[in-house]
């Protein structure tokens, strides 16, 4: 008896679980907007394409889209002292637009990230990039 008993609760603990996991958003998108802006600012390019549409990546396969992306960042440096804030975020039906500011000491940094919600999560469609003094 103590085993069926024992099944039981199992057998609910699991069913509670995946309730709970069906429930949960995923990460919201100044979330996404601000590991976009970490990724690009680390050279993370794995990163990079897991949080980009496939419109943002071109037809490139993972490696293909790495090896350009490390190509065009040979003249920019890592910065890994960087912390994005999110100044601004606005939501519509269309999606999210997130504006980031990137205090870089003598000068800051605006990224401008437009978000779109796809098979369940948010990934990036647009980046613009604005620095000033």
């Amino acid at each position: 008896m103590a085993l069926v008993i024992a099944l039981l609760l199992v057998a609910v603990f699991a069913i509670a679980m995946l309730v709970f996991v069906g429930y949960e958003r995923g990460p919201a998108p100044a979330d996404v907007a601000v590991a976009y802006a970490l990724a690009l600012e680390r050279h993370d390019f794995s990163t990079l394409f897991d949080l980009s549409v496939p419109e943002l990546r071109g037809t490139k396969v993972r490696r293909d889209f790495e090896a350009a992306r490390r190509v065009e960042a040979l003249d920019v440096p890592e910065s890994l002292e960087s912390i994005p804030r999110v100044v601004e975020m606005s939501m519509d039906d269309a999606g999210a637009t997130v504006l980031i500011e990137i205090d870089r000491g003598t000068a800051s940094s605006f990224q401008k990230v437009s978000c779109v919600r796809r098979s369940g999560r948010w990934q990036v469609i647009q980046f613009e990039n604005e620095t000033t003094g």
